[in-house]
């Protein structure tokens, strides 16, 4: 199927050409628009699980030969309220929270969580959670 074709029987499904998707909240962005429908049209239903997949792969090279590094994380959510969702964003900042408070983390103003005072200790609580990658490193070359 053609890519156009593809996306808008997509939309189509999401209900976004019918009255009862449409919202009267004022103004309000597209993007809006596109969570309520997708909140309304794909919301779980009880006995639901859903999953997180993350894949990244990276290409590099190293003594004249090319890798290629794989991280991946899956993770099932228990049912339709502890959802993996749920856990993989809230956990994070949760954990990140609570080692602020305590003085584990130290730095100061406005961060994302590239510094390893971050991530490291958040990444080694939420093993014991069961949310972790899997890395694996091939040469291809």
């Amino acid at each position: 199927m053609h890519d156009a074709s593809l996306t808008l029987k997509q939309l189509f499904y999401l209900g976004l050409d019918d009255n009862e998707t449409m919202v009267d909240k004022g103004e309000c962005s597209a993007a809006n628009i596109l969570q309520f429908a997708l909140e309304k049209k794909l919301a779980l239903q009880p006995g639901d699980r859903d999953m997180v997949i993350m894949q990244h792969e990276i290409e590099f090279e190293k003594a004249n030969k090319q890798y290629k590094a794989t991280s991946t994380l899956l993770l099932n959510g228990d049912d339709d309220k502890n959802t993996a969702m749920a856990k993989t964003v809230g956990l994070p900042l949760g954990i990140a929270a609570r080692l602020i408070l305590n003085g584990t983390i130290n730095l100061k103003g406005l961060r994302i969580p590239i510094a390893k005072e971050i991530y490291e200790p958040v990444l080694d609580e939420l093993k014991l959670y069961q949310i972790e990658f899997t890395e694996r490193i091939e040469q291809i070359s």
